[in-house]
Parts: structure tokens; sequence; C-alpha cells
């Protein structure tokens, strides 16, 4: 059994799924959910960790794009 001196390394995971900052969002949804993991790790072209992306991301992402779109408030910016 390992206790609270257990270091990050014993237990942590190696094969982390990741995207590129300009993998399409789609894309990056498919690999979180075949990876079946909470979060993965987008890297920018010098392959460099810049952020995360996790399903609570996407879900404000579409929620605000939801109520800009309702709102009409995008058409009126872009129109």
């Amino acid at each position: 059994m390992q206790g609270p001196e257990t270091s990050c390394g014993q237990v942590m995971r190696t094969e982390v799924p990741y995207a590129n900052d300009r993998t399409p969002l789609a894309e990056a949804l498919k690999r979180l959910q075949a990876a079946q993991v909470s979060a993965i790790v987008i890297l920018n072209d010098a392959g460099e960790p810049v952020g995360l992306i996790n399903y609570e991301n996407i879900g404000e992402m579409l929620m605000v794009r939801d109520a800009v779109d309702s709102s009409g408030f995008f058409a009126r910016l872009h129109g």
C-alpha cells in the first residue's frame, strides 16, 4: 500500500493524450473521449505544453456560444 510519502513519479500516467493548439476542437474531444481521461494536454508547434482541455472548458465554451448566438449579439458584431 502506498502512503502520503509516495512520489508523483510512482503513480503518474506516462502515456498522456495530447493535441496541437491548432487541432480542431471536435478532434480534441474525440481524443479526450477515446483516452477516457478528464483532460488532454495542448502542445504548441515546438511540442511544449501550453494548456489543457477538459469537459468543463468545452461545456463553458458551448454555453457562451449558445448564449451569444441566441441573443443575436454575434450576428450584430459580424453582420
